[in-house]
């Protein structure tokens, strides 16, 4: 292994290490419950559905 693939390989790792933390809270932030609101002007009609 010579120089170049060492500190390929060293930032490679280094990033891999970094991903799982910042992916997780991307993944929770996802998935988290959210509404939505609705309301028709012209027959007055609401809507309201969580997802």
């Amino acid at each position: 292994m010579n120089r170049r693939d060492f500190l390929k390989f060293g930032l490679i790792t280094g990033i891999y290490g970094l991903v799982p933390k910042y992916f997780g809270s991307i993944v929770n932030s996802y998935f988290q419950e959210r509404t939505l609101y609705f309301y028709n002007t012209q027959t007055g009609e609401f809507l309201k559905e969580t997802f």
